[in-house]
Protein backbone atom coordinates (compact mmCIF):
# COMPACT_ATOMS: atom_id res chain seq x y z
CA UNK A 1 0.00 0.00 0.00
CA UNK A 2 1.58 3.82 -1.23
CA UNK A 3 2.53 5.78 1.17
CA UNK A 4 -0.13 8.08 0.26
CA UNK A 5 -2.83 5.73 0.96
CA UNK A 6 -2.01 4.67 4.37
CA UNK A 7 -2.18 8.20 5.61
CA UNK A 8 -5.45 8.73 4.08
CA UNK A 9 -6.94 6.11 6.26
CA UNK A 10 -5.09 6.91 9.20
CA UNK A 11 -6.52 10.39 8.73
CA UNK A 12 -9.98 8.98 7.91
CA UNK A 13 -9.85 6.71 11.08
CA UNK A 14 -8.98 9.71 13.03
CA UNK A 15 -11.57 11.91 11.81
CA UNK A 16 -14.47 8.95 12.38
CA UNK A 17 -13.14 8.76 16.18
CA UNK A 18 -13.19 12.37 16.98
CA UNK A 19 -16.51 14.18 17.59
CA UNK A 20 -17.14 17.08 15.70
CA UNK A 21 -18.84 19.68 17.27
CA UNK A 22 -20.79 20.75 14.01
CA UNK A 23 -21.45 17.38 13.39
CA UNK A 24 -22.77 16.45 16.87
CA UNK A 25 -25.38 19.65 16.96
CA UNK A 26 -26.85 19.49 13.21
CA UNK A 27 -30.00 21.38 14.49
CA UNK A 28 -31.03 24.73 15.68
CA UNK A 29 -31.31 24.85 19.35
CA UNK A 30 -33.79 25.53 20.80
CA UNK A 31 -33.46 26.61 24.99
CA UNK A 32 -36.80 26.12 26.48
CA UNK A 33 -37.65 28.33 29.52
CA UNK A 34 -40.57 26.47 31.57
CA UNK A 35 -41.05 30.25 33.08
CA UNK A 36 -41.86 33.83 31.50
CA UNK A 37 -39.84 36.32 30.19
CA UNK A 38 -37.60 38.77 31.87
CA UNK A 39 -37.02 36.48 35.25
CA UNK A 40 -34.06 35.29 36.46
CA UNK A 41 -34.68 31.93 34.40
CA UNK A 42 -34.82 33.73 31.11
CA UNK A 43 -32.25 36.15 31.63
CA UNK A 44 -29.36 33.65 32.58
CA UNK A 45 -30.62 31.61 29.22
CA UNK A 46 -29.85 34.86 27.15
CA UNK A 47 -26.94 35.95 28.72
CA UNK A 48 -25.44 31.78 27.70
CA UNK A 49 -26.91 32.10 24.78
CA UNK A 50 -24.74 33.79 22.38
CA UNK A 51 -21.36 31.55 23.84
CA UNK A 52 -23.30 28.61 23.45
CA UNK A 53 -24.23 29.39 19.49
CA UNK A 54 -20.76 30.15 18.94
CA UNK A 55 -19.45 27.28 20.15
CA UNK A 56 -21.86 24.84 18.55
CA UNK A 57 -22.12 26.48 15.17
CA UNK A 58 -25.55 26.25 15.58
CA UNK A 59 -28.16 29.52 16.18
CA UNK A 60 -29.66 29.47 19.60
CA UNK A 61 -33.16 30.55 20.25
CA UNK A 62 -34.66 31.10 23.92
CA UNK A 63 -38.00 30.02 23.74
CA UNK A 64 -40.25 30.80 26.56
CA UNK A 65 -43.33 28.05 27.84
CA UNK A 66 -44.90 28.97 30.92
CA UNK A 67 -47.03 27.64 33.35
CA UNK A 68 -48.21 25.48 36.47
CA UNK A 69 -45.07 26.07 37.78
CA UNK A 70 -42.74 25.12 35.26
CA UNK A 71 -44.63 21.48 34.67
CA UNK A 72 -45.90 22.97 31.07
CA UNK A 73 -42.46 23.39 29.81
CA UNK A 74 -41.04 20.59 31.34
CA UNK A 75 -43.34 18.20 30.10
CA UNK A 76 -42.66 19.96 26.73
CA UNK A 77 -38.78 19.57 26.52
CA UNK A 78 -39.65 15.56 27.60
CA UNK A 79 -41.46 14.49 25.50
CA UNK A 80 -38.78 16.35 22.57
CA UNK A 81 -36.63 13.68 20.27
CA UNK A 82 -33.32 13.93 22.66
CA UNK A 83 -30.83 14.71 19.59
CA UNK A 84 -29.75 18.23 20.88
CA UNK A 85 -32.72 20.34 19.21
CA UNK A 86 -34.97 21.40 22.39
CA UNK A 87 -33.20 21.43 25.76
CA UNK A 88 -33.82 23.81 29.01
CA UNK A 89 -32.89 25.69 31.11
CA UNK A 90 -34.68 25.89 35.00
CA UNK A 91 -34.47 25.57 38.53
CA UNK A 92 -34.77 22.47 39.33
CA UNK A 93 -38.04 22.55 40.87
CA UNK A 94 -39.92 21.85 37.67
CA UNK A 95 -37.51 18.47 37.08
CA UNK A 96 -36.62 17.21 40.50
CA UNK A 97 -38.92 18.81 43.28
CA UNK A 98 -42.65 18.97 41.40
CA UNK A 99 -42.79 15.20 40.19
CA UNK A 100 -43.18 14.25 43.87
CA UNK A 101 -45.24 17.34 45.12
CA UNK A 102 -47.54 16.38 41.87
CA UNK A 103 -47.73 12.68 41.79
CA UNK A 104 -49.47 13.06 38.58
CA UNK A 105 -46.93 14.81 36.73
CA UNK A 106 -46.56 13.22 33.32
CA UNK A 107 -42.85 13.07 33.93
CA UNK A 108 -40.12 12.09 37.22
CA UNK A 109 -36.71 13.57 36.98
CA UNK A 110 -35.19 10.64 35.94
CA UNK A 111 -36.82 11.52 32.06
CA UNK A 112 -33.94 14.22 31.66
CA UNK A 113 -29.94 14.60 31.82
CA UNK A 114 -28.33 16.93 33.67
CA UNK A 115 -25.65 19.38 30.87
CA UNK A 116 -24.44 21.41 33.38
CA UNK A 117 -25.27 24.07 36.00
CA UNK A 118 -25.33 27.43 35.60
CA UNK A 119 -25.55 29.40 38.82
CA UNK A 120 -26.89 28.90 42.87
CA UNK A 121 -30.21 30.64 43.51
CA UNK A 122 -30.61 31.27 47.82
CA UNK A 123 -33.67 31.89 48.73
CA UNK A 124 -34.66 34.36 51.48
CA UNK A 125 -37.35 34.81 54.02
CA UNK A 126 -38.36 38.35 54.55
CA UNK A 127 -40.22 40.55 56.58
CA UNK A 128 -42.30 43.84 56.34
CA UNK A 129 -41.23 46.80 58.46
CA UNK A 130 -44.91 47.01 59.40
CA UNK A 131 -44.21 43.89 60.94
CA UNK A 132 -41.44 44.90 63.54
CA UNK A 133 -38.80 42.25 63.48
CA UNK A 134 -35.36 42.63 62.80
CA UNK A 135 -34.10 39.37 63.20
CA UNK A 136 -35.95 35.43 63.06
CA UNK A 137 -35.85 35.46 67.00
CA UNK A 138 -37.86 38.52 67.58
CA UNK A 139 -40.23 37.00 64.17
CA UNK A 140 -40.54 33.91 66.05
CA UNK A 141 -42.17 35.85 69.42
CA UNK A 142 -44.34 38.14 67.67
CA UNK A 143 -45.95 35.01 65.86
CA UNK A 144 -46.36 33.89 69.26
CA UNK A 145 -48.02 36.98 70.32
CA UNK A 146 -49.83 37.73 67.20
CA UNK A 147 -50.63 34.46 65.40
CA UNK A 148 -52.46 36.17 62.71
CA UNK A 149 -49.59 37.68 61.97
CA UNK A 150 -47.95 33.81 60.52
CA UNK A 151 -48.96 34.09 56.98
CA UNK A 152 -46.18 33.55 54.59
CA UNK A 153 -45.97 34.34 50.95
CA UNK A 154 -44.11 31.61 48.40
CA UNK A 155 -44.02 31.47 44.66
CA UNK A 156 -45.29 28.39 44.15
CA UNK A 157 -46.45 25.32 46.05
CA UNK A 158 -43.99 23.22 47.21
CA UNK A 159 -39.77 23.27 47.27
CA UNK A 160 -37.57 25.50 49.84
CA UNK A 161 -39.46 28.58 50.05
CA UNK A 162 -42.20 26.25 51.72
CA UNK A 163 -40.18 25.11 53.62
CA UNK A 164 -38.40 27.54 55.24
CA UNK A 165 -41.60 28.19 57.07
CA UNK A 166 -42.60 24.85 57.94
CA UNK A 167 -39.33 24.07 59.51
CA UNK A 168 -39.52 27.12 61.39
CA UNK A 169 -43.08 26.46 62.78
CA UNK A 170 -42.00 22.74 63.76
CA UNK A 171 -38.67 23.82 65.28
CA UNK A 172 -40.61 26.96 67.56
CA UNK A 173 -44.00 25.12 67.71
CA UNK A 174 -46.03 28.26 65.95
CA UNK A 175 -48.35 28.34 63.34
CA UNK A 176 -47.61 29.71 60.21
CA UNK A 177 -49.60 29.55 56.93
CA UNK A 178 -48.40 29.19 53.73
CA UNK A 179 -50.12 30.83 50.84
CA UNK A 180 -48.47 30.24 47.45
CA UNK A 181 -48.46 33.08 44.90
CA UNK A 182 -48.06 32.45 40.54
CA UNK A 183 -44.34 33.67 40.72
CA UNK A 184 -42.79 36.23 43.34
CA UNK A 185 -43.85 38.85 41.26
CA UNK A 186 -47.50 39.31 42.56
CA UNK A 187 -46.43 38.68 46.09
CA UNK A 188 -43.52 41.63 46.51
CA UNK A 189 -46.23 44.34 46.48
CA UNK A 190 -48.08 42.68 49.32
CA UNK A 191 -45.39 41.64 51.38
CA UNK A 192 -43.37 45.20 50.72
CA UNK A 193 -47.25 46.52 51.73
CA UNK A 194 -47.49 44.91 55.12
CA UNK A 195 -50.85 42.76 53.46
CA UNK A 196 -48.59 39.89 54.47
CA UNK A 197 -46.49 39.52 57.14
CA UNK A 198 -43.20 37.28 55.69
CA UNK A 199 -42.63 36.13 52.21
CA UNK A 200 -40.01 33.88 50.75
CA UNK A 201 -38.16 34.93 47.79
CA UNK A 202 -35.00 34.42 45.58
CA UNK A 203 -32.21 36.10 47.01
CA UNK A 204 -32.64 38.75 43.79
CA UNK A 205 -35.80 40.25 44.86
CA UNK A 206 -34.79 40.12 48.46
CA UNK A 207 -32.01 42.01 48.06
CA UNK A 208 -34.44 44.65 46.12
CA UNK A 209 -36.57 45.01 48.82
CA UNK A 210 -34.34 45.35 51.58
CA UNK A 211 -32.93 48.29 49.28
CA UNK A 212 -36.42 49.84 49.07
CA UNK A 213 -35.89 50.02 52.54
CA UNK A 214 -39.70 48.19 52.90
CA UNK A 215 -38.43 44.64 54.37
CA UNK A 216 -36.07 43.15 56.99
CA UNK A 217 -33.77 39.90 55.46
CA UNK A 218 -34.16 37.73 58.66
CA UNK A 219 -31.89 34.62 57.16
CA UNK A 220 -30.96 32.69 53.79
CA UNK A 221 -31.21 29.08 52.56
CA UNK A 222 -28.24 27.32 51.69
CA UNK A 223 -25.49 25.70 52.94
CA UNK A 224 -22.88 29.03 53.41
CA UNK A 225 -23.65 32.86 53.93
CA UNK A 226 -24.34 34.75 50.55
CA UNK A 227 -21.61 36.96 49.29
CA UNK A 228 -24.04 39.33 48.52
CA UNK A 229 -25.48 39.84 51.80
CA UNK A 230 -22.63 38.82 53.70
CA UNK A 231 -24.31 39.78 57.04
CA UNK A 232 -27.61 38.11 56.81
CA UNK A 233 -27.09 34.42 58.97
CA UNK A 234 -28.20 30.80 57.03
CA UNK A 235 -31.51 29.38 59.16
CA UNK A 236 -28.20 26.80 59.84
CA UNK A 237 -26.35 29.44 61.70
CA UNK A 238 -29.29 29.59 63.49
CA UNK A 239 -30.20 26.66 64.35
CA UNK A 240 -32.45 24.85 61.57
CA UNK A 241 -30.16 22.64 60.49
CA UNK A 242 -32.89 21.31 57.63
CA UNK A 243 -32.38 24.27 55.54
CA UNK A 244 -29.12 24.12 54.78
CA UNK A 245 -30.03 23.06 51.27
CA UNK A 246 -28.71 24.78 47.80
CA UNK A 247 -30.96 25.45 44.72
CA UNK A 248 -29.53 26.02 41.35
CA UNK A 249 -30.15 26.72 37.59
CA UNK A 250 -29.22 24.45 35.19
CA UNK A 251 -29.22 23.24 31.78
CA UNK A 252 -31.38 19.48 30.70
CA UNK A 253 -31.83 17.40 27.60
CA UNK A 254 -34.37 14.72 27.05
CA UNK A 255 -33.33 12.00 28.37
CA UNK A 256 -31.27 9.91 25.82
CA UNK A 257 -29.07 12.32 24.29
CA UNK A 258 -25.80 10.60 22.93
CA UNK A 259 -22.21 11.62 25.30
CA UNK A 260 -20.83 13.63 22.37
CA UNK A 261 -23.77 15.81 22.76
CA UNK A 262 -23.80 15.66 26.38
CA UNK A 263 -19.72 16.80 26.24
CA UNK A 264 -19.69 19.61 23.48
CA UNK A 265 -22.88 21.22 25.28
CA UNK A 266 -21.05 21.39 28.82
CA UNK A 267 -17.69 22.22 27.14
CA UNK A 268 -19.25 25.55 25.33
CA UNK A 269 -21.40 26.14 29.11
CA UNK A 270 -18.02 26.48 30.95
CA UNK A 271 -16.48 29.00 28.40
CA UNK A 272 -20.32 30.43 28.66
CA UNK A 273 -19.61 31.19 32.42
CA UNK A 274 -16.05 32.06 32.15
CA UNK A 275 -17.41 34.86 30.26
CA UNK A 276 -16.09 37.79 32.05
CA UNK A 277 -19.29 39.89 30.48
CA UNK A 278 -21.53 36.90 31.76
CA UNK A 279 -20.02 36.33 34.57
CA UNK A 280 -20.08 40.45 35.63
CA UNK A 281 -23.93 40.61 34.77
CA UNK A 282 -24.85 37.02 37.05
CA UNK A 283 -22.86 38.42 39.83
CA UNK A 284 -25.11 41.67 39.22
CA UNK A 285 -28.18 39.41 39.64
CA UNK A 286 -27.04 38.68 43.23
CA UNK A 287 -26.16 35.14 42.24
CA UNK A 288 -23.23 33.52 41.30
CA UNK A 289 -22.04 31.40 38.51
CA UNK A 290 -21.35 27.35 39.08
CA UNK A 291 -18.56 25.93 36.85
CA UNK A 292 -18.12 22.70 37.41
CA UNK A 293 -17.17 19.46 35.89
CA UNK A 294 -19.90 17.41 33.82
CA UNK A 295 -19.40 14.31 36.57
CA UNK A 296 -19.79 16.65 39.27
CA UNK A 297 -23.24 17.80 37.73
CA UNK A 298 -24.51 14.09 37.20
CA UNK A 299 -23.79 13.59 40.62
CA UNK A 300 -25.67 16.82 42.09
CA UNK A 301 -28.12 15.90 40.06
CA UNK A 302 -28.83 12.44 41.62
CA UNK A 303 -28.35 13.78 45.35
CA UNK A 304 -30.91 16.35 44.68
CA UNK A 305 -33.76 13.67 42.99
CA UNK A 306 -32.66 11.54 46.29
CA UNK A 307 -32.73 14.71 48.94
CA UNK A 308 -36.55 15.56 47.98
CA UNK A 309 -37.46 11.93 47.27
CA UNK A 310 -36.76 11.76 51.11
CA UNK A 311 -37.86 15.24 52.11
CA UNK A 312 -41.49 14.20 50.92
CA UNK A 313 -41.43 11.04 52.24
CA UNK A 314 -41.86 12.32 55.98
Amino acid sequence: MSISKILSTVLLGIMASQPVLAQSFNKPIRLVVPFGAGGATDVLARLIAPTISQQLKQPVIVENRPGANGQIGAQFVKSAPADGSILMVTTEHPVVILPFINTKAPYTGDDFTILGKIANLQWALSTSKKFGAQNLKEFVEHIRQHPADGNYGVPSDGGIPQMIGSVIAKTEKIEMEVIPYGGAGPMIPHLMGGQIGSGVTGLPEAISMLDSGKVDVLGIAGSKRSTHLPDVPTFKELGYEGLAVDSWFGVFSPKGINQEMKVAFHKALQLALENPEVKNRIYEMSIDTLPMSLEQADSDYEEAIEYWKKAYKK
